[in-house]
């Protein structure tokens, strides 16, 4: 490895991914693949629907626009990481950091 502080100067680390074209089989239900691998490190799920609203504001018209998806959420079992994903993005929070060869780990492990 190379330089390593004796104290972690970064406390909350986030790690997020944008998928070019939205992934429809993660709208609504969870891959049974994503989510054994998932829970071998976030064995805790809590799927939230999310509301996205869009509004386009032209000269001549006002349209809006609303789509529901599902973000699935896991964590740890201490609460110190969490993993969600929807059919647009993915990303993860690492409230107790503990080095970019840990992160890089899970995160390939997940989304390879």
């Amino acid at each position: 490895m190379a330089n390593q502080y004796r104290i972690n100067p970064l406390s909350d680390v986030i790690v997020r991914i944008d998928f070019l074209n939205p992934i429809d089989k993660l709208g609504h239900i969870s891959p049974k693949k994503l989510v054994e691998i998932v829970k071998t490190i976030f064995p805790i799920a809590e799927p939230k629907e999310l509301v996205a609203k869009e509004l386009q504001i032209s000269k001549d018209d006002i349209k809006q626009k609303e789509e529901k998806h599902t973000e699935w959420n896991f964590f740890n079992r201490e609460r110190t990481k969490r993993f969600a994903v929807t059919n647009k993005w993915a990303y993860i929070v690492y409230n107790k950091y503990e080095g970019f060869d840990n992160l890089t780990k899970e995160f390939n492990l997940i989304l390879n």
